[in-house]
């Protein structure tokens, strides 16, 4: 699945002819449960593909992989292959159905604890907890959830939420119209929202880039003495919220909102015939470097 493609009028018509899948005429099989185990490489790279349902994910000790859960009854089959260092789980539906298909499965699979993840989907949630290996999870419309710990962490939706917490030390997020929740983020965050909110709540940040169309930016965190922030939005309103004795050199400028300032001098006038707002200034000795930029959107710089 190319997650780029999702972004264009042309594969919109792809994933609506994968959803024409769903109507299909009513098949004699019932659904079914599915129980599999593979051994497998501690840290062992796992694919998985998906169209609707849920796909959870959950750590363990030990080099077992248990796939659990239920197939609808149009579903063709579970495909479970590869072992050792790779393995790949897929939930195969017809080339073709009419009237109303059921081809939703619900996965609840156990993985070693630095399994490395990549997951995809059309219409079914994405829940990886306790697992430390890099990952990287796609979906459609489906919601995306992390709880854990993982190195790094690639998380993309169109219209489904994104919801991170752990200590993650490089984290990518991604959506269109879903909101976007990072919490205890360590290292370098990188998000971006056409109209869905951005919220991210980081213990530390080393390196940050936050972007969006109409969605509010919401940033808590300690910035390191080296750190590079960026954040950037048109119509959509940014919040910064950094303790007082906040280190940096601070680049902020909007075209048509306003810009409030709890950390040291207000903004002033680019010139006397245009609204526009520019914001210069260094707090304490200006290690980290913060630019923020919006079209209309009003930014506030919050002391905590």
């Amino acid at each position: 699945m190319n997650f780029e493609k999702l972004k264009t009028a042309s594969f919109a018509a792809a994933v609506a002819a994968a959803f024409a899948l769903l109507l299909g005429s009513p098949a004699a099989a019932q659904s079914r449960t599915v129980d599999e185990t593979r051994t497998v490489d501690a840290n062992v790279r796992i694919e998985i593909e998906n169209v609707a349902g849920e796909v959870t994910i959950r750590g363990w000790a030990g080099n077992e992989v248990r796939i659990q859960g239920t197939l609808e009854k149009d579903v063709e089959d579970l495909i479970i292959e590869g072992s050792g260092s790779s393995l790949l789980i897929e939930v195969e539906i017809p080339d073709r159905t009419h009237g109303r298909a059921e081809i939703a499965a619900d996965l609840e699979i156990h993985v070693p604890f630095g399994a490395r993840l990549q997951v995809e989907t059309v219409s079914a949630g994405i829940d990886v907890r306790g697992v430390d290996g890099d990952m990287e999870l796609e979906s459609v419309s489906g919601s995306v959830e992390v709880e854990g710990s993982p190195g790094e962490v690639a998380a993309e939706s169109v219209s489904g939420s994104i919801r991170i917490r752990g200590e993650g030390t490089e984290i990518r997020a991604e959506s269109v119209s879903g909101s976007i929740e990072v919490k205890g983020a360590a290292g370098r965050v990188d998000a971006s929202s056409v109209s869905g909110n951005v919220e991210v709540r980081a213990s530390e940040i080393q390196e940050g880039s936050f972007e969006s169309v109409s969605g509010r930016v919401e940033l808590f965190g300690h910035l390191t003495a080296s750190a590079e922030l960026s954040v950037e939005t048109h119509s959509g309103n940014v919040d910064l919220h950094l303790p007082s004795d906040t280190s940096a050199t601070f680049e902020i400028e909007t075209f048509s909102g306003d810009i409030a300032n709890d950390l040291g001098p207000g903004a002033t006038r680019v010139d006397r015939y245009s609204p526009g707002k520019r914001l210069e200034f260094k707090a304490g000795g200006g290690g980290a470097r913060v630019r923020v930029s919006t079209f209309s959107g009003n930014v506030r710089l919050r002391a905590e």
